[in-house]
């Protein structure tokens, strides 16, 4: 049963940091039947990770509504991810007061006409589907932790409690990259009818499980209260980072 799409995307400070270098953008990119959805985890201090979050932000979402080549959609979304990394990087051989600023995130376009979802990420931001009952991680953390959770090796609360949960192996900013060197992980993953689609920072999964957000991506909720109610509850369990959620969602019109 197909429908519209619905998206609503909100950032949170929570109820430790004092300032939040999470950002994110919902826009729409290549026509009407592509919707771009990024959301970013700055790093790297006070002020650092805001001006990071936000050079990646606005270089992803710039490259993608004014450079419309003759290339695969897939490509031009990581050629993005790069282009924000390496303005990045010369933002902070400019200022020393920047020079160990970064970020992570994570972007999605959503190919409504074919229904396909183009990918990439960086870091531990991460990427959900949530259709049938099932919810199915679509990103890989880009740390130690991450990758032990995944394989098997530690469970999903060993994980959220482990002293170096947050130490990330890969970062967007820290150095040059090219398309071709790796850098940026990218996939196309086929869409169901029915889905809800949720990007989100660690402010999120560092507080509520999996399972925690699939019981509310499965309520009759809008979207707008689904978002809402996500960062209500991190904050409930401690709120000790940034948190910052955006969900895109099949509505039914029947």
């Amino acid at each position: 049963m197909k429908g519209n799409l619905s998206y609503y995307g909100a950032t949170d400070t929570g109820l430790v940091r004092k300032n939040n270098e999470d950002t994110f953008s919902i826009s729409q990119v290549w026509g009407g039947n592509y919707l771009l959805l990024v959301v970013v985890d700055g790093c790297g201090g006070y002020e650092g990770g805001e001006v990071a979050s936000a050079i990646a932000r606005d270089a992803i979402v710039e490259y993608l509504t004014g450079f419309n080549k003759d290339a695969s959609r897939l490509s031009l979304l990581e050629e993005a991810v790069c282009v924000a990394n390496n303005k990045i990087v010369r933002r902070r051989a400019e200022r020393k007061k920047l020079s160990s600023m970064g970020c992570v995130l994570t972007a999605a376009v959503i190919d409504k006409a074919n229904g396909l979802l183009l990918l990439s990420h960086v870091g531990d931001t991460r990427c959900y589907l949530y259709s049938g009952g099932t919810l199915r991680k679509l990103t890989r953390d880009h740390s130690l932790v991450g990758e032990l959770e995944d394989t098997g090796a530690m469970t999903e609360k060993e994980a959220m409690n482990h002293p170096r949960r947050s130490i990330i192996d890969r970062m967007v900013g820290e150095e040059y990259h090219r398309l071709d060197d790796g850098f940026v992980d990218s996939t196309i993953i086929p869409l169901p009818d029915d889905y809800s689609l949720l990007l989100c920072s660690d402010g999120l999964t560092d507080m509520v499980s999996s399972s925690e957000i699939k019981a509310i991506l499965n309520t009759d909720y809008s979207t707008e209260e689904k978002t809402k109610c996500l960062i209500e509850y991190a904050n409930k369990k401690g709120g000790k980072d940034n948190i910052t959620i955006v969900i895109a969602e099949t509505i039914s019109t029947e």
